[in-house]
């Protein structure tokens, strides 16, 4: 070369001075060809790389400086540093561990070590490591806010919460705390801290006036963040049964979806809506007779049963509902005066201490465990609580009668893809066990109770078993008189376009985006939305919140579409005889059977959930739920065509009426009641007979 490797070395030195990094860069590499040894010139190369984005090559340098000479100062922190920001996690630890020996005074190797462990989610050495920190250097709230996201992942949730507190008392304004100091207060049960986080972050970063320069898109998100945190703001409320200001918050939640997405429903046939009306309309004087409870699980399903049960019978003014957070939030006015939330079992005993009823339906006692409304020792307690006090206690049965004579996971176990990744088969044998000790736990606790079903327990060409616990009811008020039946008779009762229902429940779609993918599973719902429009017809959607915020944020504007997370019973109800066609993810889904009982079409896309995860049910559901004739099944990568959906419903029209005939060998409500009453009271089993006890 042209100088000696000192002028070179001098000339690296004052570029690396100027900003000039690759001139800095090349004169250093120069050096090193010919002193190797030159251990200042690899770390000032280092330097150089670094400002240029070249983590890999800088810390190479920084390698081959610390493997010249370990003491040099700072080496090692350089070397963490580079290969961190390589994302090389896992090489960067030893590095930033021996530079804290070094310089075990320096704070700021303690949270690039902290980072480089969460990144490694390595979250319990990454708390010691910015404990440590803090202990050293107090005032830091980056540092809180990354001590309390490790804490976060740990599920250390109410000392994460402190730590996102702290962070926000030191810095107010530092992004993202205030959030996930909301999360943490809901995991922690800190409702009031939850409820006063979420309200903070919504007006600081998401409701505020809009940047000149936002984009639509960034729009979108905000109000898409927005929607979120109202949604979860909702929940908290509801935990303090804040019962007003949480459905205001669900419904701001709703507000904030684009005005595509909300095309209002519009007027339904008037002698539908008439219907609906008087089926809930109050007597004058309430009938004698029994006093009746019913004691809600989560499910919409069971909430289902029991309208239908109740629905234009002078028995629901003698009734009380009890239902859980989830229910009662959107429904709390379904039976005025007598709808009241219930979220424990002493809830569930003062009411009956109050109301006094002389029948109570745990609907359906074989979910609450699962569904987390009461412990099995709470439910273990309950039933002998409410025996003990005169009332007769019935069961409904999601099981239809076979849960006690399916013995292992073989039948009862979680289906999933047969391509499922290790992690995914680790929480189906986690689940299977779940759903074996709820599922049987409750079977021995209710085994002698009366078991209530919506529909006659046998096919059409058998008749019931004889067991006294096996009660069905037929209330033929829900067929509706001179109503609109079959493919088309809708489009002729308003100037709307006929309506397309489409139906999913939380637990449906939690099976679809295990089978499909969530992506997969988006867009195929979206292909219906189109479909559907492109038949003329008005898609409504009441499906998941998750589910919509996703079509939302995926499907480009499209005008007459409803997506609803929601939607009140008696509306429902309308709506759901108002349709044309009504479409579901479950063969049993409750509010099929209203479609049944009018002989309206419905199709299926997938037999549902509870079918998936106990395999002997389907067959049974057929026999019952379809008086032995399956339902039509819809491929979900077929497109919907309103010739073809049509003609099949012409097709299944004659099988329709027969089931619906048997459906109405059922006795009606009060005839089931006086039944009840007539009955007995099934002798207590012991929990070693109650195993094999129920086999209808």
């Amino acid at each position: 070369m042209s100088d000696s490797w000192g002028e070179s070395h001098q000339r690296g030195d004052a570029l690396l001075q100027a900003g000039r990094w690759q001139e800095a860069a090349d004169a250093y590499d120069e050096v090193i060809r010919s002193r190797p040894e030159a251990t200042v010139c690899h770390v000032n190369m280092g330097h150089a790389l670094c400002h240029l984005g070249r983590w890999t090559e800088a810390a190479a340098a920084y390698a081959g400086a610390r493997d010249l000479d370990p003491s040099v100062l700072g080496v090692c922190a350089n070397l963490g540093d580079a290969l961190m920001r390589a994302e090389r996690w896992a090489e960067a630890v030893t590095p930033y561990e021996e530079a804290i020996r070094e310089a075990p005074d320096d704070c700021s190797i303690r949270i690039n070590l902290g980072h480089t462990l969460m990144h490694l989610e390595r979250w319990e050495d990454a708390v010691g490591v910015f404990r440590a920190a803090i202990a050293q250097e107090q005032g830091k709230a980056s540092w809180h806010a990354n001590l309390a996201e490790a804490l976060f992942h740990l599920n250390r949730w109410a000392e994460s919460a402190d730590e996102y507190r702290r962070a926000r008392e030191l810095d107010p304004s530092a992004a993202g705390v205030c959030a996930r100091l909301a999360d943490a207060s809901t995991r922690s049960g800190r409702w009031e801290d939850s409820i006063s986080a979420y309200r903070q972050t919504i007006r600081e970063t998401l409701e505020g006036e809009p940047g000149a320069d936002e984009t639509r898109e960034a729009a979108f998100e905000r109000a898409q963040n927005a929607s979120r945190l109202y949604r979860e703001l909702g929940d908290a409320l509801c935990r303090l049964h804040r019962w007003e200001e949480a459905s205001a918050a669900v419904h701001r939640a709703n507000q904030l979806n684009p005005l595509w997405s909300r095309a209002p429903i519009g007027p339904m046939d008037a002698h539908i809506e008439a219907w609906v009306s008087g089926g809930w309309s109050e007597p004058t004087e309430p009938p004698s007779g029994p006093r009746l409870m019913f004691v809600m699980d989560s499910d919409y399903g069971e909430l289902t049963t029991v309208m239908f049960f109740l629905f234009a019978q002078g028995l629901a003014a003698r009734s009380t509902l009890l239902l859980s957070e989830r229910l009662f939030l959107h429904n709390r006015h379904v039976l005025p005066g007598r709808t009241h939330p219930a979220t424990s079992r002493e809830d569930v005993v003062r009411a009956v201490d109050r109301e006094k009823p002389e029948i109570v339906f745990l609907c359906s006692a074989y979910l609450f465990s699962l569904h987390g409304v009461m412990s099995l020792d709470e439910l273990d307690e309950l039933v002998p609580q409410l025996k003990s006090r005169g009332c007769r206690v019935v069961t409904t049965d999601p099981f239809l009668g076979l849960l006690s004579n399916l013995g292992t996971s073989t039948t009862v176990s979680v289906d999933i893809p047969a391509d499922a990744s290790a992690d995914l088969v680790r929480e189906k044998q986690k689940q299977d066990e779940r759903l074996l000790t709820n599922f049987f736990g409750s079977s021995r606790i209710v085994a002698d109770l009366e078991h209530l079903y919506p529909t006659y327990p046998a096919a059409l060409d058998a008749e019931a078993a004889s067991d006294a616990r096996v009660l069905s009811f037929f209330n033929s008020s829900l067929v509706c008189p001179d109503g609109p039946t079959g493919p088309g008779a809708s489009e002729t009762a308003s100037a709307e376009r006929p309506r397309w229902l489409f139906i999913l429940a939380s637990r449906d779609y939690e099976a679809q985006i295990m089978i499909h993918g969530k992506e997969r599973f988006v867009d195929t719902v979206i292909h219906k939305i189109h479909a559907t429009l492109d038949a003329g017809r008005h898609p409504v959607f009441v499906a998941p919140y998750d589910l919509v915020q996703a079509v939302i944020a995926k499907m480009p504007p499209t005008d007459g579409v409803t997506l609803l997370t929601f939607c009140p019973f008696k509306k429902f109800l309308t709506l759901l005889i108002d349709a044309e066609f009504a479409f579901y993810w479950n063969v049993v889904s409750h509010s099929m059977l209203l479609r049944l009982m009018n002989r309206q079409p419905f199709f299926m896309f997938d037999r549902g959930h509870l079918v998936r995860n106990v395999t002997p049910l389907y067959e049974r559901v057929v026999e019952w739920y379809y008086q032995g004739r399956e339902p039509t099944y819809l491929s979900q990568d077929q497109r919907l065509d309103l010739a073809e959906l049509t003609e099949q419903a012409r097709a299944d029209s004659e099988d329709a009426e027969r089931v619906a005939r048997g459906f109405a060998r059922a006795p009606a409500p009060a005839e089931m009641l006086a039944r009840v009453l007539r009955n007995r009271p099934a002798k207590s089993v012991s929990r070693e007979q109650a195993q094999g006890s129920i086999g209808f």
